[in-house]
């Protein structure tokens, strides 16, 4: 199961207020992160209000509001900013962060908000001859050693000893991502750049073809096409029943039937379904476009993608394995304790999981150090997981499910109670 990330829509109408209510959602939900566009007008419809919001203030602020999720931008619009100035804001957002931001950036195509804020807007061939040149100057920057000085002389940008200040958190800097449909120069500059290549609301067989584009480019350029992650956006609209997920579609001006080709439409097992054909192509990260940051609901339905059914099926495979831990780890059958086995490979059986553990001894160790040193290992009750009880030998078996990868978690169940709860 691919990382997922909720994408949002702000120009649309949205108080800063709404992105953080909706960010902090994210973040409780368990998903991965929480992405915005970055533009100055609406898109396709009217109104709007009260207004856009800046991209980079907008994530600063929410660089404090979150503790976990990453944040970023699909996508940076490179002709809104300097490339100097534009390295300035993202490596601090990374610093407020603590190392959780992403650079999705692009050249831009929306003439009517560059026009409406006078903005120059240059001809195609000229904007991506600047986002090569910002690339090479925002990775300059950032990679450039403190204490040393940076120039630059470009075609469109010059950069005299610069002191390439401040750094990002992440080193040698936050990961750029660059997407989109064209065949030479966006893939040219992904395959150069890029951590991460994304397509947004296009077919399968679009997205497939896509990114055999982009690999090919990455061999041109001798690098390993397996070491860019790719990515998808799909417009998401999810419900109970598919007659609420049609309605929400409806609301926020959507097309269920070509949502159906470009995106996803339905329960929250049919939405897992389009997930997980995209992930067939190589998708390692998918950005859920959820249009209505009024509607919470929502975004709390792709959480249950798997089901306390589906986790009740895969039980007695995971009991087998929190067996398997307690044996190794020689843990007393009256002792309070907490035993977690995450499965590396999505939600395919305990077998790859217990593989995982036997082989991670030193892992072990520093949990029962931890564990012998405490008394007990605490969890947050506000950690977006979907538990159930179960019963193992008398005690207390509770199976947390989160965005595909599955959890064991074991404790001794006391007079007064659950123990609260801490992730590992």
């Amino acid at each position: 199961m691919p990382e997922l990330h909720v994408f949002t829509e702000p120009q649309n109408g949205a108080t800063y207020e709404q992105l953080a209510r909706f960010a902090r959602a994210t973040e409780d939900c368990g998903f991965a992160g929480f992405f915005r566009a970055d533009h100055y007008l609406t898109i396709q419809r009217p109104g709007g209000l009260p207004g856009p919001t800046d991209s980079w203030v907008t994530l600063a602020a929410l660089a404090l509001e979150t503790k976990r999720i990453r944040l970023g931008t699909l996508m940076t619009c490179a002709t809104f900013r300097l490339p100097g100035p534009l390295a300035i804001s993202v490596a601090q957002v990374d610093q407020m962060s603590q190392g959780r931001v992403d650079l999705g950036i692009g050249a831009g195509w929306y003439a009517a908000e560059h026009s409406a804020y006078g903005i120059p807007f240059p001809d195609t061939a000229e904007r991506f001859e600047r986002l090569a040149e910002q690339l090479e100057i925002l990775k300059g920057l950032w990679e450039t050693p403190e204490g040393s000085s940076y120039s630059f002389a470009g075609r469109h940008y010059q950069l005299t000893v610069a002191p390439a200040l401040p750094k990002p958190w992440q080193r040698p800097g936050p990961p750029i991502l660059i997407g989109g449909m064209g065949r030479r120069r966006t893939p040219e500059l992904a395959a150069k750049f890029a951590a991460e290549f994304n397509v947004a609301f296009v077919s399968l067989a679009e997205a497939g073809a896509q990114f055999e584009v982009v690999r090919d480019a990455c061999r041109v350029q001798s690098r390993d096409p397996g070491l860019l992650r790719l990515s998808a956006a799909l417009t998401v609209c999810c419900g109970q029943d598919r007659a609420e997920a049609i309605r929400r579609a409806r609301d926020v001006g959507q097309d269920p039937e070509r949502l159906g080709v470009i995106g996803a439409v339905g329960t929250p097992a049919q939405v897992r379904d389009r997930i997980e054909a995209y992930a067939r192509l190589g998708c390692e990260r998918i950005y859920l476009q959820l249009l209505d940051l009024c509607d919470l609901d929502q975004e709390r339905e792709p959480e249950h993608l798997y089901t306390v059914a589906q986790a009740n099926e895969l039980l007695p495979s995971l009991i087998q394995v929190l067996q398997t831990l307690l044996a190794q780890i020689g843990v007393a059958t009256d002792a309070d304790v907490v035993g977690q086995v995450r499965n590396s490979e999505g939600h395919n059986g305990g077998g790859a999981a217990a593989s995982a553990m036997l082989q991670a001894g030193e892992r072990v160790e520093r949990e029962m150090d931890f564990l012998r040193g405490n008394g007990i290992l605490l969890r947050d009750a506000q950690s977006g997981l979907v538990d159930f009880p179960a019963e193992f030998e008398g005690r207390s078996v509770f199976l947390c499910w989160r965005m595909g990868e599955p959890t064991v978690e074991y404790w001794h169940e006391r007079n007064e109670g659950f123990v609260d709860r801490q992730p590992l």
